[in-house]
């Protein structure tokens, strides 16, 4: 039950982050926010959030994650073109989890890796629509 309640939870802070977001602001030329990612990155908590327009983007994000539980939330919204990848990587730098970006999508999985995560990778090339991605362990 608790970890339902935590998949809910994670998956609603990623519905209502986009929920605020409308087609014009996406895609509006006055709109000077395009591009600019918003990231959140602390212990046992990594969020990141952008609106996007031909955005090219690739970082690596360390992580401080602890715990035996480990949930990931990927919601693709207003998607119109581009691609990109999220993979989140184990201190060994063995892939835990990984997802392609290619379609609007509403994902939350939770699973419990054998080690934790220590590093997330996104590459987006030429992606245009929202990207709100949250990672949480527990």
């Amino acid at each position: 039950m608790k970890r339902n309640n935590f998949i809910l939870g994670l998956f609603l802070i990623s519905f209502l982050a986009l929920s605020a977001c409308h087609k014009n602001d996406i895609l509006s030329p006055e709109n000077n926010d395009q591009n600019i990612p918003v990231v959140a990155n602390v212990q046992n908590a990594f969020s990141f959030v952008v609106a996007a327009r031909s955005y090219n983007h690739s970082d690596n994000y360390n992580l401080q994650f602890s715990g035996d539980t480990l949930a990931v939330a990927v919601t693709i919204s207003r998607f119109i073109n581009g691609s990109g990848e999220i993979t989140i990587y184990n201190g060994n730098n063995s892939v835990i989890y990984s997802k392609k970006i290619t379609s609007n999508i509403i994902l939350a999985d939770v699973m419990q890796p054998q080690t934790m995560p220590a590093r997330i990778n996104i590459d987006l090339n030429n992606f245009s629509g929202s990207l709100v991605l949250s990672a949480a362990a527990k």
